[in-house]
């Protein structure tokens, strides 16, 4: 992919939509005729079975997406590719199986946790290897008061499974392989013998587990939400029993890790959901707790980190349709969808936590529907490329600086830049400047952005001298025209912190070969660090691309064939980006065929920013 920087181009951006490697126009639902800006149907709604109320789980397994639903004429498994041709892949399940609650991959195998239609029933574990399956469980492990297998997870090597008890209380499981009779039970009924509701959400966070529980109360007519943890799997601490002090606070209701703290997340009908975050799993505080200003937003029920950002998914029984809201931070959060992707109908969406999932780049939500059958969507790529400006323009509005604040002393040299756009519909990209002087005359950094309409965030990809001071401003532009300055700000950098050595590169192998043009570099971990920049370029060229992640590996979808890359990467902590890796290098095959094109990754978005001469693009959103 050959980039061309916008200030030698002199152009302004037009939005196309990939999903898939395809151009999308704006997406037609296809129950309802709404269109939604940015996402994209790829089920027909039920799997036309209105029946199918509910996509439950959503989960990749052997290069495949699955959706478990609920339907009281019984619980469907579907399975599909980038085809979307969905196939029925259902076990036979016990009569009364009427709804797939959690499904999780573990050697090699998928498991599925189901619930009966009737509370008298019990729960069933059943396992694929993408061809059979094999029941694990059909007596709810022995206890006929286990009403489903609610909640999945792998840990220590292990695969863990919590049943749902509403009159013991809920029992932990766990295998070591998985096979039938090789479970063990690994906690006291319900943690302290009384009843707990069915709905369970589990994490794995800084070598634990935890699990998320509503312990009845009021004779069956409440619940206060607990958190417990092991370090073993076997020995269980109660985190808090309390509803973290809120007696509203009935259920914990998803759970993520986030730029290295732990999220999570609360029903409340009262005040309205709330978000709390720790950074060692025991000691918490809240993000929110006033279900971000609407006592409505009362059911947060999915968390998902994704693409540099947290994702919330609120449901709703009644009056509004599922949101989703993002953060780049964990602290600051917008709305990037309402309304139920168009249909009022869908007002369930990740249900407890189980439906939504990462798949081939992209990011996937099941929803519930009552009327038309639940949905899956997914959330397109956006790719921002150069027009030629046929028009005027009129900026009359500038963006308002949100961080670093204005006199700030920083304890960093890295920050991350934070602002607000506003809504101008005539705008079409955003310009921020870094400079030593007010004036603006020794401009060290300048950004162009595609982030022109609402929150905004950037990081640069190199370090800010210490114990400086720096004015930076930003202003937005209208095709050609440009609109008003924010006002400037001024922040001093921080000093004396640690500077992370270089990460160790694992793979490709330097100098080696790929076989295809969709490569995933890998490196290993290093103590200490919040997150990772990874670099790379075509060899010969000037300038790079880079992105951030926390994780120890980076897909790069399409590349070009027969071409020469280098690549290297830097860990960050709190204080500053660390010393540079050594640089490795592949080449890509020399062709590929018209098929293998359609399957690589869609084009990113991209954000350039010139430093030292240099143009240098951070792709984001892909």
């Amino acid at each position: 992919m050959n980039l061309q920087p916008l200030s030698k181009i002199g152009t302004v951006g037009l939005i196309l939509l990939f999903g898939l490697g395809l151009f999308a126009a704006p997406i037609r639902a296809a129950s309802t005729g709404a269109e939604v800006f940015g996402w994209r149907q790829v089920n027909e709604s039920g799997f036309n079975d209105p029946m199918n109320t509910t996509i439950s789980t959503l989960d990749v397994f052997d290069g495949q997406l699955y959706a478990g639903t609920w339907n009281v004429n019984g619980a469907q498994v579907l399975r599909a590719n980038e085809d979307w041709n969905w196939t029925q892949f259902t076990p036979t399940f016990s009569a009364d199986t009427s709804a797939i609650i959690d499904a999780e991959s573990f050697d090699g195998w998928l498991y599925i946790g189901t619930a009966p239609l009737a509370d008298t029933g019990v729960g069933e574990l059943w396992r694929t290897d993408g061809n059979t399956w094999q029941q694990i469980t059909s007596d709810g492990f022995g206890d006929s008061n286990n009403y489903d297998l609610a909640a999945l997870a792998v840990f220590s090597g292990k695969l863990y499974a919590a049943t749902g008890n509403m009159v013991t209380g809920l029992e932990m499981w766990c295998s070591a392989s998985g096979d039938p009779g090789s479970w063990e039970q690994v906690n006291a009924d319900g943690f302290n013998g009384t009843p707990t509701w069915p709905e369970t959400t589990m994490e794995v966070f800084d070598g634990q587990l935890f699990v998320g529980i509503s312990r009845i109360t009021g004779n069956y007519t409440g619940g206060i939400a607990e958190l417990w943890r092991s370090e073993d799997g076997k020995t269980w601490t109660p985190v808090f029993t309390d509803g973290l002090g809120d007696p509203n606070n009935s259920n914990l209701t998803a759970m993520a890790t986030f730029q290295g703290k732990f999220y999570i997340s609360l029903r409340n009908t009262v005040t309205g959901g709330q978000v709390w975050r720790s950074g060692n799993g025991t000691d918490w505080t809240p993000v929110f707790q006033d279900g971000l200003g609407e006592t409505a937003n009362s059911r947060p029920y999915g968390l998902i980190e994704f693409e540099d950002h947290l994702y919330l998914i609120f449901s709703y029984i009644t009056g509004k349709s599922a949101e989703v809201w993002w953060s780049a931070d964990g602290s600051t959060w917008r709305p990037i969808l309402k309304g139920g992707w168009g249909d009022e109908n869908n007002r369930l969406a990740d249900y407890f936590d189980k439906a939504a999932v990462e798949f081939k780049d992209s990011l996937y939500i099941g929803t519930g529907n009552e009327v038309d059958g639940g949905e899956i969507w997914q959330k397109l790529h956006s790719v921002y490329l150069p027009v030629i400006s046929r028009g005027g323009g009129l900026c009359s509005t500038a963006p308002n600086l949100i961080s670093p604040a204005n006199g700030s002393s920083l304890n960093t040299i890295a920050p991350l830049y934070q602002w607000d756009s506003g809504s101008n519909p005539l705008a079409d990209s955003l310009r921020l400047q870094v400079a030593l002087d007010s004036g603006f005359e020794q401009i060290e950094m300048s950004l162009y952005s595609s982030r022109h309409q609402g929150f905004g965030y950037f990081r640069f990809s190199h370090n800010l001298e210490p114990t400086t001071t720096y004015y930076w401003r930003t202003f937005l532009m209208c095709e050609n025209i440009q609109g008003p300055y924010s006002e400037v700000w001024s922040f001093t950098t921080g000093s004396g912190g640690v500077i992370l050595p270089p990460p160790s590169l694992v793979s490709p192998p330097d100098g080696g070969n790929t076989s295809s043009t969709t490569v995933t570099l890998a490196w290993s971990p290093l103590s200490g660090s919040e997150e990772y920049l990874v670099h790379w370029r075509e060899v010969g060229t000037s300038g790079y691309t880079y992105t951030w992640t926390t994780e120890t590996q980076e897909t790069l979808g399409w590349l070009d064939s027969g071409m020469a890359y280098e690549w290297w990467v830097s860990a960050r902590n709190d204080y500053a980006i660390g010393e540079d890796s050594q640089t490795w290098h592949f080449t890509t095959p020399a062709s590929l065929s018209i098929p293998d094109l359609q399957l690589q990754n869609p084009v990113p978005i991209y954000e350039l920013y010139s430093d030292g001469g240099e143009y240098i693009y951070q792709k984001q959103d892909r």
